[in-house]
């Protein structure tokens, strides 16, 4: 009788053990699954399905990133050497410096605006990926405990079912006595 209950308490501790384990797991992929959520909502946002608040905070997202900065700076120094090339041959204020400056703003902003994007994408992959950890950590814990709760009730069931079996026995003992077998 006592291997049931050792058995019923060493399935609790290992079910104790493997919550302590994915409540670690689950508590290490927060903060990525928290990073992910802005992320996502700043790329919802500039795909025009958020409000017009959360689409100028994410333009404001972007122009206050380092990504705008870097796209700035690498249109000023192409506009320097634009404005460098055109002023030696005489075409500083000319349609061609126009078309030359605009060019560069535009690939600029462009390559500066697809970088912030392709990094926010990045961080929305791996939010929805911690995300989705967390989910098969509490998925894998709850099938763990019933599993647990099974095997206990099995060891209670087995323990049952042994003292039915030997009441069994006990019955058939004294029937076969009452009538005279042994």
């Amino acid at each position: 009788m006592t291997g049931g209950k050792k058995k019923r308490r060493d399935l609790q501790k290992g079910q104790d053990q493997f919550n302590q384990f994915a409540n670690k797991t689950i508590a290490l992929q927060e903060p990525f699954a928290k990073a992910g959520v802005p992320a996502v909502n700043q790329l919802s946002a500039f795909a025009g399905l958020g409000t017009p608040e959360q689409s100028a905070a994410a333009n404001d997202q972007f122009e206050n990133s380092l990504f705008f900065t870097g796209g700035e700076k690498a249109f000023g120094l192409e506009k320097d050497n634009i404005d460098s090339a055109l002023s030696n041959s005489g075409l500083l204020f000319s349609q061609a410096r126009l078309n030359a400056v605009e060019d560069a703003r535009q690939r600029n902003f462009q390559s500066a605006f697809g970088q912030f994007l392709n990094s926010t994408g990045t961080i929305a992959n791996v939010g929805i990926g911690a995300a989705t950890n967390q989910g098969n950590a509490f998925l894998e814990q709850g099938l763990a405990a019933q599993n647990t709760q099974q095997n206990i009730a099995s060891t209670r069931q087995g323990f049952l079912g042994g003292l039915k079996q030997a009441t069994q026995i006990g019955k058939n003992v004294a029937g076969s006595l009452a009538s005279g077998g042994f």
